[in-house]
């Protein structure tokens, strides 16, 4: 089949025809790309303790595929304890992982750790699983924030993803 509406009325009789993967393309072709929407606090993070990071309200595009904390809710997401006098590079990402038969997609926040060093240039950002998502790709990390954890605090939380759909002023 060459060509798909995709929004159309589909009788309750006939089985869905309406997949992820079509309002990723869609939602790919509104905001241009991964990254944060301009929706309810934009996924804001703060620094809640020295092993936790919250994040407010809002949604991530992965590649289409979206994301979201619901308004007024936030996502807790646990900072492994650092090492005095070490430092770590630990990025929170949005992480897609693609199902298929009776197993459902899997879409999640989560902290994947980077590699411990004695000084701070020397501390690596862990690699990411980026495969295309919207091209048989299974898995796709993508980035939100970095989270620089110098000794037992945690130093730093940047944003690292786009701000996507061009509603920013």
């Amino acid at each position: 089949m060459a060509e798909k509406a995709i929004t159309i009325y589909t009788p309750i009789t006939e089985d869905p025809h309406i997949h992820a993967e079509d309002d990723a393309q869609v939602y790919r072709a509104i905001f241009g790309g991964s990254g944060i929407t301009d929706a309810d606090e934009r996924l804001e993070a703060s620094i809640i303790t020295n092993n936790l990071v919250k994040l407010a309200s809002g949604i991530f595009s992965n590649m289409g595929f979206l994301l979201c904390v619901p308004a007024s809710e936030t996502v807790d997401l646990v900072i492994g304890s650092g090492t005095s006098g070490i430092f770590r590079r630990d990025l929170i990402v949005a992480e897609f992982v693609r199902g298929g038969g009776n197993i459902a997609d899997k879409h999640i926040f989560k902290v994947i750790p980077g590699t411990q060093a004695s000084s701070l240039p020397l501390a690596t950002l862990p690699e990411l699983i980026q495969e295309n998502i919207s091209a048989e790709g299974n898995t796709r990390q993508e980035p939100l924030y970095e989270v620089l954890v110098s000794g037992t605090v945690i130093a730093s939380v940047t944003r690292v993803a786009n701000l996507v759909g061009g509603f920013y002023a």
